[in-house]
């Protein structure tokens, strides 16, 4: 495991109708942590989740709770309320990103998330604004609040709607389109490194139900087909999402 987050920043935008099809919350739960998980697996920084509905604006909270639930350490999540919408959590995968992956023994040097005092250590400690500490004793159990986490902890999530979406793509030079009227991803990786390097990555992931270029005029950025010969007639958006991290992922490295 790697446990830094990007050096630049890497902003993936996905369109709320990408659960759509799924109807109980079982089903949104369990494609939910699909995505999650391919998220984290890539170290994106930030999710901006997109509505065109007033529908999907009241479902970005589901969306919003569960990804919170499951980027919290397993032992704050003790401190999240019950709520309708986490009924269902049970059926999440384990993220294991770095914020999960600690002892509960006392190492010496281990950088740990907190909430209340409370670091996971079996007792609790009187840095109660403290977000982060070290463990600066393993043998006398001592820690000291610690400024900053240095590891990766996950994504931080908003909700946009489309026209705002449209507004911030349309002049960037610093936005990947994936569709399959793209280019090849060989053909542009020397120019999209270049460009991740000076402003960070926008990756955009279009909704099931039709595509973005449409709407957009005058764009600079990047249209690439990550996935050139496809096997299949459509390409589902969770799988465009993997596939456009995996080669990114390669060439940001």
């Amino acid at each position: 495991m790697f446990p830094y987050p990007r050096r630049k920043k890497l902003i993936v935008l996905l369109f709320i109708s990408i659960l759509d099809v799924e109807s109980s919350l079982s089903e949104i739960t369990i494609k939910l942590s699909y995505i999650l998980r391919t998220l984290v697996e890539f170290r994106v920084s930030e999710v901006l989740w997109i509505y065109e509905t007033e529908k999907e604006r009241k479902e970005w909270r589901l969306i919003k709770e569960i990804s919170d639930y499951a980027l919290t350490p397993p032992y704050l999540k003790k401190y999240i309320p019950k709520r309708n919408s986490l009924s269902k959590v049970g059926l999440l995968q384990p993220l294991n990103i770095p914020s999960h992956q600690v002892s509960s023994e006392f190492i010496e040097g281990e950088i740990r998330m907190g909430k209340k005092g409370d670091f996971g250590l079996r007792c609790l400690y009187d840095y109660l604004d403290s977000d982060y500490v070290v463990v600066s004793d393993s043998l006398a159990k001592k820690v000291k609040p610690y400024p900053f986490y240095p590891y990766y902890k996950g994504f931080t999530s908003r909700l946009i709607s489309y026209q705002q979406m449209l507004e911030k793509v349309t002049h960037s030079d610093n936005v990947i389109i994936a569709s399959r009227s793209g280019a090849n991803l060989s053909q542009v990786e020397d120019k999209i490194r270049e460009v991740y390097e000076e402003n960070g990555l926008y990756l955009v992931i279009g909704p099931p139900k039709h595509g973005v270029l449409r709407d957009l005029h005058d764009f600079k950025g990047f249209i690439v087909n990550f996935i050139p010969k496809q096997g299949v007639k459509d390409v589902r958006a969770e799988e465009a999402l993997h596939a456009s991290l995996a080669l990114l992922n390669f060439i940001l490295n």
